[in-house]
């Protein structure tokens, strides 16, 4: 146990004050699964330490894998709020190649998608469409990954972000669009 200002030094091993080292650049792909599917994982050990062999500028890159109990979500109903997820996400797992040694951009950017979009596979993520927690989320999947399929959902969000958000100050990250025609 320690307390919450020792988070970043003593959270994830101490690996969170190396993410914010200055020059660092970090590739990001996450997905939400329902199983741990422990055959990839031990395939995803094999190949991220030969990917790091092979690029050892990316040695400061990680995976993850976070459960929260998900018990207080999952009893509000569905139309509670603009959480899109509830009963979508048992596990959130991640994948974040980090560097500063831009040769190795493609390499880790590969391999990281390729490993998210595994991971994203019905029969070994455990759901039947594929849940994106919107802080992991790369930019390459559509919008209704992150914030929720259901139209009347996104047409929620839509009108909350044009009363909030008019002039698209927070347009900067997956941002939440202005026209329910521009939700993918």
């Amino acid at each position: 146990m320690f307390s919450w200002d020792e988070l970043p030094i003593k959270g994830a091993g101490g690996i969170t004050l190396l993410k914010c080292a200055k020059g660092q650049n970090h590739i990001m792909y996450g997905i939400g699964t329902k199983r741990l599917d422990a055959p990839s994982f031990k395939q995803l050990w094999s190949e991220f330490g030969a990917f790091i062999k092979a690029n050892p500028a990316a040695n400061s890159s990680t995976f993850l894998v976070e459960t929260f109990a998900q018990q207080g979500i999952n009893a509000l109903p569905d139309a509670y709020d603009a959480f899109p997820h509830r009963g979508g996400i048992e596990h959130l797992v991640e994948f974040e190649i980090a560097f500063d040694d831009k040769t190795v951009s493609a390499a880790g950017d590969a391999f990281a998608k390729r490993w998210r979009d595994h991971f994203a596979k019905p029969n070994i993520s455990g759901y039947p469409i594929t849940h994106v927690y919107q802080n992991y989320a790369h930019g390459d999947e559509p919008l209704s990954q992150l914030y929720g399929r259901d139209k009347w959902r996104q047409k929620r969000l839509t009108e909350l972000k044009n009363k909030f958000d008019p002039k698209g100050v927070f347009n900067a990250y997956h941002a939440i669009p202005s026209k329910l025609s521009d939700w993918s």
